[in-house]
């Protein structure tokens, strides 16, 4: 299939009616700021990403299963651009009313389930959502795993689903922070720490909201998937841009002129992005 442009993606954008609750309630961002807003450029390339894997054959569509699915950024950007080529299940965990009831009225995802596929967590034991993902086995095209690795206690078994209902030579398209990225060296250099503030932390947050547990390098992430039954087919880092409708003081707007000067090296960069095939 055709890769999205920039210019077809902005008049995508466009063209949805985005859900109220897509608007930033947090003081960190400008006024009017949409979560949209903050993720564009992974979208962007998640979307042309998308656009290589699926099938060319209207025919056939093509099974995605979105995990993470929760606020429906993606799922909306998908429905709308590929329509009925794809069939689009939602994955995610205590799936908010508002949230049901936007992707249920603009038709976007034909199932939604909730699954809680750390089981290794400790709030695991006080939930009642599965572990295992109720799809058959070998029934999914592609796996779409969007900012929800590096919030996993343990990923082991999220890797083992993932690998369980995709078919052969299926991908799992995963997104998460990168640790390597130059704006951590900064803030370890100050002698700052990388990670969510105490309060943000797992130590004092138990909801099912989870703080990020790890992030990590692109080979620590290749090593598990391939421990898993996965090849690497690429990955790469993005500038994910997610600070343009921040609030930001001149010295952190001097920061990041910055930190953006090192991205010309690709593993100082904010996101990682990679593909991996069942084998």
């Amino acid at each position: 299939m055709k890769v999205i442009s920039r210019k077809e993606y902005n008049k995508l954008l466009a063209s949805i009616d985005w859900p109220e609750y897509f608007i930033m309630q947090d003081e960190t961002w400008l006024p009017g700021t949409r979560y949209i807003d903050i993720q564009q450029e992974r979208y962007f390339r998640v979307m042309g990403d998308i656009c290589r894997i699926i099938s060319p054959d209207r025919n056939h569509k093509t099974v995605i299963a979105d995990f993470g699915c929760f606020p429906g950024g993606l799922g909306l950007l998908m429905r709308k651009y590929f329509g009925d080529a794809i069939e689009l299940t939602g994955i995610g965990l205590a799936l908010r009313d508002d949230f049901r009831q936007a992707m249920s009225d603009n038709k976007i995802y034909d199932s939604l389930l909730e699954v809680d596929i750390d089981p290794e967590n400790p709030l695991f034991a006080t939930n009642s959502f599965p572990a295992e993902i109720p799809l058959p086995v070998n029934s999914v095209d592609l796996i779409i795993a969007g900012e929800m690795f590096e919030h996993l206690y343990s990923p082991i078994n999220f890797i083992a689903q993932t690998a369980r209902i995709l078919k052969p030579g299926g991908k799992l398209l995963l997104t998460t922070p990168n640790i390597s990225y130059f704006g951590n060296i900064c803030r370890l250099f100050c002698g700052k720490s990388i990670f969510p503030s105490l309060p943000e932390s797992h130590i004092y947050l138990k909801s099912e909201w989870r703080a990020h547990m790890r992030v990590y390098d692109a080979s620590e992430i290749k090593t598990l998937m391939a421990e898993g039954g996965f090849e690497e087919v690429r990955h790469y880092m993005i500038d994910n841009k997610d600070d343009a409708r921040r609030k930001q003081t001149f010295s952190g707007r001097l920061k990041m002129f910055f930190i953006r000067r090192s991205y010309i090296i690709p593993y100082f960069r904010n996101q990682y992005i990679g593909i991996f095939k069942k084998v």
